[in-house]
């Protein structure tokens, strides 16, 4: 409990304050949140006049949620998410984003190694990226509200490189062979580095058009 009151004192994390474990019942005890979720942000209905969140929200957002993660990795391999997915993704005051629901994953089975556990974060937050980037989510829900008619112009100059820039950190995050996907502390330090480059909305330029680079996949 002493490294959860630890964890929790990061923004970047919502605190978990209790739990209950049995054979029939499992349940995770979090401060209350009260805001809105990154999924329902992307997917929520039209009719609730939701604005869509532009090039540097998305940027903000994911560098949050990139960082709880982070930060779970970080204590020695005893903690990792397990469920990281967009609607575990709240979003604060000024679009600021945390992880929450990770504590169930503490109490696996200890013959899962956490190592592999960790690459499994990854692949999610790459997952994650990629549902940001498209604004199609993984898997479609009646419901859902998918539509990418915004998306074009997120791409719009310097935006489309760094858009770019952030589809291959997706990529190597979602690469097949686990010990090919990127570390966390990576992860985070390559999205500031893109949010670094980023300053207010880019003007449409012809230099400014992303160039056409290969996306590979392994």
């Amino acid at each position: 409990m002493e490294i959860i009151d630890r964890l929790g004192q990061d923004q970047s994390v919502v605190p978990l304050r209790a739990f209950y474990y049995s054979k029939d019942e499992k349940l995770l005890v979090y401060d209350y949140v009260p805001a809105c979720s990154l999924s329902a942000a992307l997917h929520g209905n039209k009719s609730a006049r939701r604005t869509p969140l532009d090039w540097g929200a998305r940027v903000q957002i994911s560098l949050g949620a990139a960082r709880g993660i982070a930060l779970l990795h970080a204590e020695g391999g005893k903690f990792i998410h397990g469920n990281i997915k967009s609607n575990n993704i709240p979003l604060l005051q000024e679009l600021s984003a945390c992880v929450s629901e990770f504590g169930l994953a503490q109490l696996m089975h200890p013959s899962h190694s956490p190592t592999a556990c960790r690459k499994s974060d990854v692949y999610s937050f790459g997952v994650l990226l990629l549902e940001m980037l498209t604004g199609k989510a993984p898997l479609i829900s009646p419901g859902r509200d998918d539509s990418i008619e915004h998306l074009p112009s997120l791409w719009s100059g310097k935006n489309g490189l760094r858009m770019v820039q952030m589809l291959k950190v997706a990529m190597a995050c979602v690469a097949v062979a686990p010990d090919q996907r990127l570390r966390m502390e990576e992860v985070v330090r390559r999205i500031e580095e893109i949010g670094s480059s980023y300053s207010g909305t880019a003007r449409t330029s012809p230099e400014d058009k992303p160039k056409e680079e290969p996306i590979q996949i392994t």
